[in-house]
């Protein structure tokens, strides 16, 4: 039988995507979903074909319908093709042993080495991601039996290739887990579970919608300083903004994070809302820190990653006396066009496309969004696509199906925005940090728009963070290819904490 959690990924050229998939039997009929885990984007599985060594079943996914085919091994191993449109990818997955709930949120926490540094474990959906924070090792690992689990993101063609990294939870005499036993490719050690942070679940409104979100209190402090953080693009929830929370409260900074509007336990529709709305939200998340008696008032900090940025510049403005200081983790200044043109444009130099190409197809993006904006343009579409669909850059350009296509009703309220006015207005110091990827091109374009924002003004801080991507995971650090593993840039946690730390100690 299939039924049960699986996990795995597609593999698409050089691109792995995780995912999780459930099958569950309803009335003699096979049903499922699929959890792309990047996006937080669930689809269901549609007509479900199997036998004991085969299976097939079709989704639709960003607007393209997925058929996959492949065979089932011994049970729990599954793994085959997946065809969209022209293009082939391989879907691989494994089921896992499930746990309850309880036993899962009982592993939750921080283990501390007996050098002083520190393993974090939080909940994932029926999995716990983890980082360690002497090396950066950043992964997802999946339950073998009640305490032990490993780690089977990203999954490979070598299904049979054990583990690398595995985690044991000891108990103590009273059944609690009370001891980590960390084991990787490098080195084995145990951890002792430690409280450094305690959190609170918390709920506040932004005067329409009452939105729910996790206040992360340093254990050690009566009263300290306070971040909100505001969210990238997509459908996100207080846990995506993992592992900055604790990191942060473990220094003495308090965090307050909360699940974006029509997300998680927040009321309301994010794909219908503007910037402004979203940034009604974040006020409301400001207002009840402030209103905290264990809170510093006076240093107030704003935490945003890219698009959060745009929510911030519309903060400052109006609310500029209630934070103390700002903080922009891969957050590139330009109105979201001029961001994803720039984007694609960046792409193409990556992947050899020569001038005339690359001008061709930013002529072809620049008139998909002047359509995308348009109310009477929509009978342009299809001769647009027949124009430019048999250009080798085509597979990588944006496609607006049509003026009903949902995934881009977000983008279309908010496509123009301009955060330069809004910019300028700044006093507060700021901290912007940028990955070096994509050879500094996007890095320049960006220091180039904050310094016209800032010229004249000496609170902005710029930190390249080099051998990193926009999420902070290293691009120098990669074990073999049938086993890859992810790291955190530990250094750019620590010229964060070293600037917020600064900034507090001088306003002080």
């Amino acid at each position: 039988m299939i039924t049960g959690n699986w996990v795995g990924g597609i593999r698409i050229d050089e691109m792995l995507i995780p995912i999780l998939v459930e099958f569950r039997e309803q009335e003699n009929i096979m049903e499922g979903e699929i959890t792309f885990v990047q996006e937080s984007v669930t689809c269901k599985i549609h007509k479900i074909n199997n036998s004991r060594e085969f299976i097939a079943f079709w989704f639709h996914y960003l607007g393209r319908r997925m058929a996959f085919s492949g065979k089932i091994i011994q049970g729990s191993k599954c793994y085959g093709t997946i065809q969209y449109e022209e293009y082939i990818g391989f879907l691989h997955i494994e089921s896992y042993f499930e746990i309850g709930f309880e036993e899962l949120k009982n592993c939750v926490g921080s283990y501390k080495k007996s050098n002083g540094n520190f393993i974090d474990c939080e909940w994932n959906k029926h999995s716990i991601k983890y980082i360690d924070f002497e090396s950066g090792k950043y992964g997802v690992a999946f339950p073998t039996s009640p305490c032990n689990f490993d780690k089977k993101w990203p999954l490979t063609d070598n299904f049979e290739k054990p583990s690398q990294t595995q985690m044991q939870f000891l108990k103590d005499e009273f059944n609690d887990q009370r001891r980590l036993r960390f084991i990787t490719k490098e080195s084995t050690c145990v951890a002792q579970k430690y409280q450094s942070v305690t959190t609170e679940k918390i709920s506040f409104t932004n005067d329409k919608f009452k939105l729910a979100g996790t206040l992360y209190k340093p254990a050690q402090s009566v009263c300290w300083p306070a971040v909100v953080m505001i969210h990238d693009q997509g459908s996100k929830r207080n846990g995506d903004f993992w592992p900055h929370p604790m990191f942060f409260a473990r220094h003495g900074i308090g965090v307050l994070t909360y699940d974006k509007r029509g997300t998680g336990n927040s009321q309301g529709n994010w794909q219908n809302s503007t910037f402004s709305d979203l940034a009604d939200d974040a006020l409301g998340a400001i207002r009840y820190i402030q209103n905290r008696e264990d809170v510093k008032r006076d240093q107030i900090g704003l935490w945003a990653q890219g698009e959060g940025g745009y929510i911030s510049s519309i903060i400052s403005q109006n609310n500029i006396d209630q934070i103390s200081w700002f903080v922009f983790l891969s957050f590139f200044p330009l109105s979201p066009v001029q961001k994803r043109i720039l984007d694609k444009k960046i792409n193409l130099i990556r992947l050899n496309f020569n001038e005339y190409e690359i001008s061709e197809a930013v002529e072809y993006e620049e008139q998909v969004f002047e359509i995308l904006g348009s109310d009477y343009k929509w009978n342009h579409l299809d001769s647009l696509f027949f124009k430019f669909r048999d250009r080798t850059w085509f597979p990588y350009a944006d496609k607006v199906y049509s003026k009903y296509d949902k995934r881009w009703d977000f983008f279309r309220l908010n496509m123009h925005f301009d955060p330069m006015p809004f910019f300028k207005k700044i006093t507060k110091p700021v901290l912007s940090i940028f990955p070096q990827c994509d050879d500094n091109r996007v890095y320049k374009n960006s220091i180039k728009s904050f310094d016209e924002a800032f010229k004249e003004k000496k609170n902005i801080t710029y930190k390249l963070i080099p051998n990193c991507d926009y999420s902070l995971l290293s691009t120098d650090r990669r074990e073999d290819e049938e086993n890859s593993s992810n790291y955190f840039s530990l250094d750019a946690f620590a010229k964060q904490i070293q600037w917020i730390e600064k900034t507090i100690f001088l306003k002080s």
